[in-house]
């Protein structure tokens, strides 16, 4: 059924859309907000990833240890920028007591992880929408030991339609991580990185829609 979109005059200075016409803007502007919405997902969700990886390398390039790698260090350092960061360095519960010398993980803090793994791999990680990554993550596949999303969850098959939201995790090698980080940097410099890819610019599900409105 296809909505005609007329406008009617009430008087000499006032002209009234009808309903059909003001139904047809407020679906243009729907469709425009999601759009834009989902551009700035995949944009924030791939530069932070290709952030992660440069920064780690950059690190370890510097003569530290992977055992020392954390998100506090490489933030400290600068490595990491703030613009790549949101929440708290550590989680505030209002109304509960604060205890400075706790126990605080380094490695898990501003919404991301970055780190030596148990197996003596770097890892580095964030909170994704898969499908934001996908085209990312697929050209990293040659060049990690290890994929995981949602993690623990080792990634073996996904559609890029996928649109889940969960932490994503990738593992490198110490001559993976430099493989990884050159191949980021040329996609940045490229701007290949700001670009939205075409999945995640027309398929995108609940799961994702809700962490974005």
């Amino acid at each position: 059924m296809t909505r005609s979109c007329r406008w009617s005059r009430t008087s000499r200075a006032t002209v009234v859309p009808s309903p059909a016409c003001s139904w047809y803007a407020h679906a243009r502007r729907a469709t425009y907000v999601e759009t834009t919405l989902r551009g700035l997902r995949t944009r924030f969700d791939t530069e932070r990833l290709a952030t992660l990886v440069i920064s780690a390398e950059k690190y370890l390039s510097r003569g530290q240890s992977p055992d020392s790698l954390s998100v506090l260090k490489a933030t400290e350092l600068g490595l990491i920028p703030a613009d790549s960061l949101i929440g708290p360095p550590m989680l505030l519960v209002p109304g509960l007591e604060s205890h400075p010398n706790s126990n605080i993980n380094p490695r898990l803090a501003y919404g991301v992880w970055l780190g030596e793994t148990s197996d003596g791999l770097v890892g580095v990680g964030e909170q994704v929408c898969y499908s934001a990554v996908a085209s990312v993550v697929e050209k990293l596949r040659g060049v990690s030991s290890g994929i995981y999303f949602p993690y623990p969850d080792k990634l073996v098959t996904m559609s890029a339609a996928d649109a889940r939201d969960g932490w994503l995790v990738i593992t490198f090698t110490r001559a993976q991580l430099t493989q990884a980080s050159a191949l980021l940097a040329a996609m940045s410099a490229q701007g290949m990185l700001r670009q939205t890819p075409p999945t995640a610019a027309t398929q995108w599900t609940g799961a994702c829609q809700a962490n974005v409105r």
